[in-house]
């Protein structure tokens, strides 16, 4: 997101106080605008639906989104990273006539993954009928490549046309399942009135990067070919974030597959104590996420990209040896800045959480899930934090192994955390996530501190300049 984040950065340092809570906001709705939107959206469409036609029909038409939001986000992530990264490098190496064959082959990509996986979880895993399998696997396929368009974006300054975009799909949406409720459809007649809304976004965001991009497209077969290479060549950036995507669901995969986990008429799995409170938690990282994009990225930008000056001009060792204490120190202060400022807003969360049970939007059971999700986004964020500075210095194996680490973290503590029964439903994520954390910090810390040698090391091994992999 570096691109619109040096606007909004610029924004917030020129405009004021309202400049800069106007770039918090714009950065929180870029960074997961569509997401918060879809939720809102399902939230008001199961809401009137419950109103004016089956409560039964809205929980199915719930349960869809959350299963095909999952499906989505999982197929995507192997695909998207190692696609940015092609798109940086061809951005650097002055070759944006690439980037619709880049963003047509992503979304065959990730369209054809999260349909293969939609096909899996619909058809094989919870044997659904054939109606249901089809609109999952459309619905999965097309949040899937809003995904891609949505990252792809993040390289244009249109902002307003953006989040236009995902206000009107989503408007579009809600509207389409509400005709749906006064006509009382089903379910799937729900989820395809809602897909087709997000189709509209789909197609406005695809327009807005095609008219930043105005370059004819070539060979779409090419260009597939080309992505699988690159999700070889970047094997540990396509692994690292499946598993880090993963990650975020597994609390959750462990739970609804454990006696605690329901099965509704229709045969959907889900766990009513858990999931709520959970995402009510996590929502604690959104204001993190606008953070980052508008002050965290482009400082550590910035001052890599100075670093990467004085290497390319020759400078002294002992001017070098200064650049890049001066970016290790302003990293690790960013990262400290954002910590404590997430502390805050997770402390806020917790203390709110009562409330919340107080107005009847959570049972009592579920507070302490909500407060225990809060703690863990501290965690999730340093993860995010420490994984974008991997990224940044081209450290793909140890990017890899910390979201290993959270991954790996979070399903054992989910486990074992079982037995302890519903009051420690959320412990899983956090001690996941706090184990990810420290493995983040860790492996940040030690390539800042050997910076310069990691990069020329580096650029030995790969035959050319560090500068050339910078994120454009």
């Amino acid at each position: 997101m570096a691109g619109i984040g040096f606007r909004l950065e610029r924004l917030a340092i020129e405009g004021g106080l309202a400049g800069g809570l106007t770039a918090v906001f714009t950065g929180a709705l870029l960074a997961s605008g569509h997401w918060l939107l879809t939720i809102f959206g399902v939230g008001v469409s199961g809401a009137v639906s419950r109103a004016i036609g089956s409560p039964d029909v809205a929980e199915d038409f719930r349960l869809i989104t959350i299963y095909v939001f999952a499906i989505a986000s999982i197929a995507s992530a192997a695909v998207l990273l190692p696609a940015t990264r092609y798109f940086a490098d061809a951005l650097y190496s002055r070759e944006p006539q690439k980037a619709p064959d880049l963003l047509f082959a992503s979304f065959v990509i990730t369209a054809a993954f999260a349909a293969l996986l939609a096909v899996i979880v619909f058809g094989v895993i919870l044997r659904q009928p054939q109606e249901t399998v089809f609109v999952g696997t459309l619905y999965a396929a097309l949040v899937a490549m809003i995904w891609t368009v949505s990252t792809f974006c993040s390289a244009v300054f249109a902002v307003r046309g953006v989040l236009l975009s995902y206000f009107v799909g989503t408007l579009a949406g809600v509207l389409g399942t509400i005709a749906v409720s006064l006509w009382m459809g089903e379910a799937t007649t729900m989820a395809l009135a809602y897909a087709a809304g997000l189709a509209i976004s789909l197609g406005a965001l695809t327009a807005i990067f095609l008219a930043a991009f105005p370059f004819p497209r070539t060979s779409i077969k090419r260009a597939v070919r080309n992505l699988f290479k690159s999700m070889s060549q970047f094997r540990y950036l396509s692994g690292g974030a499946f598993m880090g995507t993963l990650a975020i669901w597994s609390s959750t995969l462990v739970i609804w597959l454990s006696e605690y986990g329901e099965t509704n008429p229709s045969g959907f799995r889900a766990a009513e104590l858990y999931d709520t409170p959970h995402f009510f938690g996590l929502l604690a990282l959104i204001p993190g996420f606008a953070l980052i994009i508008v002050f965290f990225e482009t400082s550590v930008f910035r001052s890599l990209k100075r670093h990467h000056i004085l290497i390319e001009g020759h400078a002294a060792l002992q001017e070098l040896e200064m650049s890049a204490k001066e970016l290790q120190a302003t990293t690790m202060r960013g990262v400290t800045i954002l910590t404590a400022m997430q502390v805050v807003i997770a402390t806020a969360f917790v203390f709110g959480a009562p409330f919340l049970a107080a107005t009847n939007l959570l049972q009592l059971r579920q507070v302490s899930v909500m407060q225990i999700a809060a703690l863990g986004s501290v965690m999730h964020l340093i993860i995010i934090l420490s994984s974008m500075v991997l990224i940044f210095l081209d450290a793909r194996r140890l990017f890899c192994f910390v979201q290993a680490a959270f991954l790996f973290g979070t399903v054992v503590a989910s486990l074992l955390a079982l037995p302890l029964g519903d009051r420690y439903f959320g412990f899983g994520y956090l001690a996941g996530a706090s184990v990810g954390a420290l493995a983040g910090l860790l492996a940040a810390q030690s390539v800042l501190a050997r910076l310069n040698a990691h990069i020329f090391m580096s650029a030995t091994r790969g035959g050319h300049s560090r500068a050339g992999r910078l994120r454009s």
